[in-house]
């Protein structure tokens, strides 16, 4: 008899706790938080396992909105364009933008401009170190062709004082210059606050 009413009592129990989850479970994924306004007799240990299941369901709703959040935020940064200024009459350009898109795995938007002067006045860039095109990348400027290598470890690194990074004029064997395996010696500038310095060299 003792067994009877033990098993009578647990599919009470379950009975009850089932209804509870089915009341609270669209109450927190809908974040109103509350229960209606209802009579239901539950003993302390339903009571008990009522905060635990609330506390179960808002910690996983909680995750599920952060993760989206931050896949949401990912998607983003990932389909960010690589905004390159541009004269329409320049070809080197173009060849730049295909040797940045294969390497940094990112499309490059072309904007042309019948005024670059206006666009390195306009992003600060150095008279001297002046090439064809001009790149934005995350806030950097991006001048001349310098290789996706060197853009990558300056996104990686961030240095402080850096503004941007140039390699001036267009050196033969440079990403977009290629010509019959040719190559010169160039340089990759970084230039901003901190003055000018050397970022990497190509043989």
């Amino acid at each position: 008899m003792q067994l009877a009413r033990n098993n009578s009592n647990g599919r009470k129990y379950s009975g009850v706790l089932l209804a509870l989850i089915a009341i609270i479970t669209p109450l927190e994924v809908s974040g109103t938080g509350a229960l209606p306004s209802r009579k239901i007799n539950v003993n302390m240990k339903d009571n008990t396992m009522l905060t635990k299941m609330r506390k179960v369901i808002t910690h996983r709703t909680a995750g599920t909105a952060l993760l989206l959040s931050l896949a949401a935020c990912t998607t983003a940064a990932q389909a960010a364009p690589l905004v390159m200024f541009r004269d329409p009459g320049c070809g080197c350009c173009e060849k730049w933008a295909e040797h940045i898109e294969t390497n940094m795995k990112q499309d490059v938007e072309t904007r042309n401009s019948n005024d670059m002067a206006a666009v390195k006045d306009a992003n600060g860039v150095p008279g001297a170190l002046r090439s064809c095109h001009t790149m934005i990348v995350e806030g950097y400027v991006i001048e001349g062709h310098v290789p996706a290598e060197a853009i990558a470890k300056l996104l990686r690194e961030k240095p402080a004082g850096v503004k941007g990074l140039a390699v001036a004029g267009m050196p033969v064997g440079s990403p977009g210059m290629e010509y019959q395996n040719q190559t010169q010696p160039y340089q990759v500038i970084a230039f901003g606050e901190s003055g000018q310095r050397v970022f990497a060299s190509y043989n």
